[in-house]
């Protein structure tokens, strides 16, 4: 169970009845809402309130659960006063719904002061410490506090709380009735509205709620305390565990590249050759590439440094260039005013924002499509289906193999793979946060066709990336059914 969860079952448990014991020696409750009624018409005798109109008697409707018999239901109303609306007349403190802190159920401490001139037109309601304050608006965002502060000035809360003095009922009782779920459900019944939900004074004042003795209220605040702090403790460790079970996946397919592009995740078999060998077969494959203008004309890969590798590999492997092991196509703007250009059965046309991370090595399908007609006319090029294709703008990062012929914008940077077309696309995962180092620019970072071009990048011999593939996404699938919660 969550936290929350069990939060609001204590208070449901609280205002029931069901949390602490009755005491038989405890003044009951109907005794103490007599003496209530009799201060309230002392307040009104004394105009320090106003008499206002006496609400229905409470029906059985209303009532949603049944107390010990020596708690009484009564309507908020009549436990409670105001202080009125003043329009400021000095400097003064003033309490928004921002100045709640509704996590701790306390004004935060950061309240505005403001003078009486510059004061907005919400700002009437008159509050005190110990007053009890409640958003109307959004209530279910349970905007509800205490106020726990001695003002040097006087503080003024906006009309859109109800503010609530109880007579001789412990604020803290009140202040856990009104963030209780049976209360919570009256208002939800009973707000208007769609943009900003809302529930006016006089249905808030309404409400029905249950008024246990005195001295049973100042336990039930205890005992509910004692077990939120317990509650408070749960919550830490289930966060810890909410993040674990989030960043997990993430943290260990890390874990999973990094150990397979160091050569440790599969045994080496000197029976597989080396991947000097293979980089050498590689040059004439790319060559034919070039040749058949499959794709452009490279860079030169540019020499490797010992001090520029990240770490030790083994010696049958090599560090390589990007584009000693694939060809590096960048991306164009395909020339819309061409006749038939846009054609919904022509090729896929990708965009940094048509990709996104997706499990499946599959392009989105909102891609939109262009003929093939166009592109001898245009910056943009055609792409050989089993390239991997990379988003060098920001975002940068995200990464798909496209199974089909396929275009891009600029934001992309495209591999037609000369190895497992597989290991380059995990190996650049692995590698990204080195590729965004790179990267450049004020309106937006991007990483240049030269820069990807360069990409410093691990080789193993060929049998052996197939090997290591299987094992990642072995590795991973069995990632994806791991939980903590």
């Amino acid at each position: 169970m969550k936290a929350q969860d069990l939060k609001n079952s204590i208070l449901q448990y609280a205002v029931e009845g069901k949390l602490v014991p009755q005491n038989d020696t405890d003044e009951p409750a109907n005794t103490l809402i007599k003496r209530i009624k009799d201060q309230k018409d002392r307040l009104i005798k004394e105009k320090v309130i106003k008499r206002e109109k006496s609400l229905p008697p409470i029906s059985k409707d209303e009532i949603p659960f049944e107390i010990s018999n020596s708690w009484e239901w009564v309507r908020l109303k009549d436990i409670v006063y105001n202080f009125g609306q003043k329009k400021p007349d000095s400097k003064f403190y003033y309490i928004d719904v921002a100045s709640i802190d509704n996590n701790n159920g306390r004004i935060s401490d950061n309240i505005n002061i403001i003078n009486s001139e510059d004061a907005p037109s919400r700002a009437r309601k008159v509050v005190r410490k110990g007053t009890v304050l409640y958003s109307t608006v959004r209530p279910y965002l349970q905007n509800i506090c205490i106020v726990d502060k001695n003002f040097d000035l006087e503080a003024i809360a906006s009309t859109a709380f109800l503010v609530m003095e109880p007579i001789e009922i412990f604020n803290k009782y009140l202040y856990y009735v009104l963030k209780s779920p049976f209360f919570n459900t009256y208002v939800e019944n009973k707000m208007v509205g769609v943009a900003y939900p809302a529930i006016n004074d006089k249905n808030l004042n309404s409400g029905v709620i249950p008024i246990p003795p005195l001295d049973e209220q100042y336990r039930i605040v205890d005992k509910i305390e004692e077990l939120f702090k317990k509650i408070d403790q749960y919550e830490l460790l289930e966060e810890k565990l909410t993040n674990l079970n989030t960043n997990f996946p993430t943290n260990m397919e890390r874990s999973i590249l990094q150990y397979a592009m160091r050569g440790n995740l599969v045994p080496q078999d000197s029976t597989e050759g080396t991947a000097q060998q293979l980089l050498e077969k590689l040059v004439v494959d790319k060559s034919d590439l070039i040749r058949n203008k499959v794709i452009p004309k490279q860079l030169e890969p540019l020499p490797i440094s010992i001090n520029e590798t990240y770490f030790d590999i083994p010696d049958s492997w090599e560090w390589v260039r990007l584009n000693q092991i694939g060809g590096i196509v960048s991306g164009g703007t395909p020339k819309s005013n061409e006749p038939n250009f846009w054609d919904e059965e022509g090729i896929i046309w990708i965009t940094p924002k048509d990709m996104g991370q997706n499990k499946n090595l599959l392009i989105s399908k909102s891609a939109r499509k262009i003929s093939s007609l166009g592109l001898e006319k245009s910056s943009a090029k055609l792409i050989p289906k089993g390239s991997i294709v990379y988003s060098s703008r920001a975002p940068i990062g995200h990464i798909n193999i496209v199974e089909k012929e396929y275009t891009t914008n600029q934001g992309c940077k495209s591999v037609v793979p000369l190895v497992y077309d597989k290991y380059i696309y995990y190996a650049l995962k692995l590698f990204t946060p080195e590729i965004i180092k790179n990267a450049s620019g004020t309106t937006f970072k991007e990483i240049s066709g030269a820069k990807f071009a360069q990409t410093l990048l691990p080789l193993p011999p060929e049998k052996e990336q197939y090997r290591i593939v299987e094992k990642i996404e072995k590795l991973l699938n069995q990632t994806k059914k791991l939980s903590f919660l």
